[in-house]
């Protein structure tokens, strides 16, 4: 295995976006074929997101944000800097791609984002909802596991999302 250090670069900052986890690339031309063409549109989710500065030391600096779920779009099939874009809010107003207004939420509670598939016109994500605990070392927990559709021509995307959750008490979590 070779390091893509091109795919990298991709997303390497310094301001704005500095760093993602839980990352997944969904082709929207639902075709993920080896050596399919991309219909020239890929979507990046990110579970969780610092949005900030950091210095030349690559440490985040004080006022740098934590958000959950945010999403981004290529254009075209190479890693070209130019042709993205990261759905990272405006300062001071950081928020969630995908909210969590399903029946029985709680405020705080958000989306850790797992993969998708792109099948029919329709964007298909497995997120799990997580609230939080009730201490412990991550204080966090799974409230449900969750299928987030949309299509993928909405102008709106992160509010035409059709949920559904499959609560806590319905799958086996071993001891």
């Amino acid at each position: 295995m070779e390091r893509a250090v091109d795919w990298e670069s991709l997303f390497s900052r310094s301001s704005g976006w500095t760093g993602a986890d839980g990352i997944y690339w969904i082709l929207l031309s639902g075709n993920e074929s080896p050596g399919n063409a991309t219909n020239g549109r890929t979507l990046f989710v990110f579970s969780d997101t610092f949005i900030g500065e950091m210095n030349d030391s690559g440490e985040r600096l004080p006022g740098s944000t934590l958000v959950h779920s945010i999403l981004a779009g290529l254009a075209g099939d190479e890693p070209d800097p130019a042709k993205i874009i990261l759905a990272e809010g405006r300062p001071g107003k950081y928020r969630s791609c995908i909210c969590t207004d399903t029946s029985g939420t709680k405020p705080r509670d958000w989306y850790w984002m797992m993969d998708a598939i792109s099948l029919n016109g329709k964007m298909h994500l497995f997120g799990l909802r997580m609230e939080l605990g009730d201490g412990g070392l991550f204080n966090f927990a799974v409230a449900v596991v969750a299928l987030l559709s949309v299509p993928l021509d909405s102008p709106n995307p992160g509010l035409d999302v059709v949920r559904v959750d499959t609560p806590r008490e319905q799958f086996y979590i071993p001891p």
